[in-house]
């Protein structure tokens, strides 16, 4: 019983914290795109017409 534990234990915790990492990664490829993008769009609107 104990090993059972054990083994879903170690399998549950690196599949958690690789969703928080999903999760970080996605936020944080999401925000750097919207600023990426804002930027863009103002150096675009600035040197354009």
């Amino acid at each position: 019983m104990s090993v059972c534990l054990s083994q879903s234990g170690s399998i549950f915790v690196p599949v958690q914290l690789f969703s928080y990492f999903v999760v970080f990664l996605t936020s944080y490829t999401a925000l750097a795109g919207l600023g990426f993008g804002s930027n863009l769009c103002y150096s675009i609107n600035r040197f354009g017409p």
